[in-house]
């Protein structure tokens, strides 16, 4: 077993958690390279993670219907949200939306946005009102590996490097820190083809 964010082997074993939706345990691993924690979804292979996230979700047709209903799992994981943080969030992003339950559960007065590839999906959320997006996509060019200097919550510095996944999620939040975006990758054409499909949602 490999750390899933910074490939080290440096991993133990938490504590196993039982799964509220299935009747298995999960295993909880901790990173000693980069502090991530994390389960290993494919634990247990018979398990179909697809057919418990609609179970959950209340998935089908209700799913798939432009009329709304309070879903208790997604009320519920708003509450936990608020609680994380402390205070009610002035906006909320959620990538793959689908057809934006989640984000249909937030009071109206914070800003919802969705992120689908399924464009069945996003018809239905933006029926329902949703601003969705679609279709946004570059390769960027990040280095496979960097090495870091940084300070923890405590403010006590310290240095850490990362490759793959983690390396390009640490120059992704670099990026944010230095005030560039996404689009400041691209060519003014393809910035320009952005902001028309923008214009036509809105």
């Amino acid at each position: 077993m490999n750390c899933k964010f910074c490939k080290s082997d440096r991993i133990s074993i938490i504590k196993q958690i039982e799964s509220p939706h299935v009747n298995h345990l999960y295993t909880l691993f901790e990173c000693k390279n980069c502090d991530s924690r994390f389960f290993n979804i494919k634990e247990h292979d018979e398990v179909d993670l697809s057919k418990i996230y609609e179970k959950v979700t209340e998935g089908g047709k209700l799913s798939y219907s432009e009329e709304f209903r309070e879903n208790r799992y997604w009320a519920n994981q708003v509450k936990i949200i608020m609680r994380l943080l402390g205070r009610k969030p002035v906006s909320v992003l959620d990538v793959g939306c689908r057809t934006g339950d989640f984000l249909m559960h937030w009071d109206s007065g914070i800003a919802v946005e969705g992120v689908e590839l399924d464009r069945n999906n996003i018809q239905i959320a933006r029926k329902r009102g949703l601003t969705v997006y679609n279709g946004f996509f570059e390769n960027i060019k990040r280095a496979d590996h960097v090495k870091i200097k940084a300070q923890d919550k405590e403010g006590k510095s310290f240095e850490m490097e990362a490759g793959e996944l983690l390396s390009v999620c640490i120059q992704h939040e670099m990026d944010h820190l230095d005030g560039k975006l996404f689009v400041d990758y691209l060519s003014p054409l393809k910035r320009r083809r952005i902001k028309a499909k923008l214009d036509k949602i809105h």
